[in-house]
């Protein structure tokens, strides 16, 4: 808002048009329930500040009436490395997994026969991985773009990982965790501090011109 005079833009809330690729365009994260639906709650109140706005992808609703999680599916991406990691440690046999890694797709053959066939051959843990997917809500669509409404040019395009943020987290763990209030307050502004040094002396062997 500072920086540009305007609030923020989703693409699938303030877009003119469904070929407008303004804004926001994809989200990518973990299989996290508590976070993803937080992410929703937030686009739905935002959206009941449109109330006479209809939605890109399913002219006949309006975007103040789409729940949480039809927001999910307009915007959220699932991690492909959160999704294969715990494929990898997953409890069932290798062709199971190959399976379950055939849906991480831009479009799949046989998306739900694949899934009940992994449910059939998984045993409980195949079944397991598929309740999840499906009572999550969001996971399913946030893997195939076929079942989500981001558009294909951003779904080729976009970052399918999370890899970037993970680096970043990471990172700043290596200050201290479980700190106090305001440990981590001195904590976080020292990062801060050490990041912006960093950044500008990376600069200048590029650009040597003063930032300041």
């Amino acid at each position: 808002m500072e920086d540009t005079g305007s609030p923020l833009k989703w693409r699938h809330l303030h877009a003119k048009d469904i070929s407008d690729l303004s804004g926001i365009l994809q989200w990518t994260g973990d299989q996290h329930g508590g976070q993803a639906k937080g992410l929703g709650l937030h686009l739905r109140r935002l959206s009941q500040q449109l109330p006479d706005r209809y939605d890109l992808h399913q002219p006949h609703r309006k975007i103040s009436e789409l729940d949480e999680y039809d927001h999910l599916c307009r915007v959220f991406r699932l991690c492909a490395v959160h999704v294969l990691r715990n494929i990898k440690i997953c409890s069932v046999d290798e062709s199971v997994k190959n399976m379950m890694r055939s849906l991480i797709c831009i479009e799949h053959r046989d998306f739900e026969g694949t899934l009940q066939r992994i449910q059939a051959n998984g045993g409980k843990a195949g079944s397991d991985w598929v309740e999840d997917k499906v009572r999550s809500r969001f996971a399913l669509p946030g893997i195939c773009w076929s079942l989500s409404y981001i558009p294909r040019i951003v779904w080729k395009n976009g970052d399918s990982n999370s890899n970037i943020i993970e680096a970043l987290h990471s990172d700043v763990n290596s200050e201290g965790r479980h700190c106090s209030l305001v440990s981590g307050v001195k904590k976080g502004f020292h990062f801060d501090l050490m990041k912006s040094q960093s950044l500008k002396v990376w600069l200048s062997q590029i650009a040597p011109t003063p930032l300041d």
